[in-house]
């Protein structure tokens, strides 16, 4: 996933129906092996054993085919869990565009205030008796 400019790998762990996202620095075989030895830690704390990791079918999760013993990297894209990862894309950057824009209103009214306040601070200063 893409977001202004950062790398995101999202996951769903099944069947907790659980989301994990981490920043990536880059899309190479290395971070992205390490992104999902991240990943596939949260479900083993709890005792899970995932077996199967669905991905897209891109180069750097090719060369992870084999490095995950006893863990299946499926990367034909042909079931059904496209659709839960992208609509979980889809809410993620629905939220985070929620969020800028709403700090972004909340700057403009920041700064709306203080130019205000100073408005107010100079007028008394100016019609103040000295």
């Amino acid at each position: 996933m893409h977001i202004d400019g950062h790398k995101f790998l999202v996951s769903i762990v099944e069947p907790l129906q659980l989301t994990v996202q981490v920043l990536l620095e880059n899309e190479t075989a290395d971070q992205l092996g390490l992104a999902l030895q991240g990943h596939l830690s949260i479900p083993r704390a709890r005792g899970f054993q995932p077996s199967v990791v669905y991905v897209d079918p891109q180069s750097g999760f090719r060369a992870l085919k084999n490095m995950f013993p006893s863990i299946l990297i499926d990367d034909s894209g042909a079931a059904d869990y496209i659709p839960k990862v992208e609509s979980e894309i889809r809410r993620i950057k629905e939220l985070y565009r929620v969020v800028k824009n709403e700090s972004t209103e909340i700057n403009r009214v920041k700064t709306f205030m203080m130019r205000e306040f100073k408005w107010i601070t100079d007028s008394k200063r100016r019609y103040s008796p000295t």
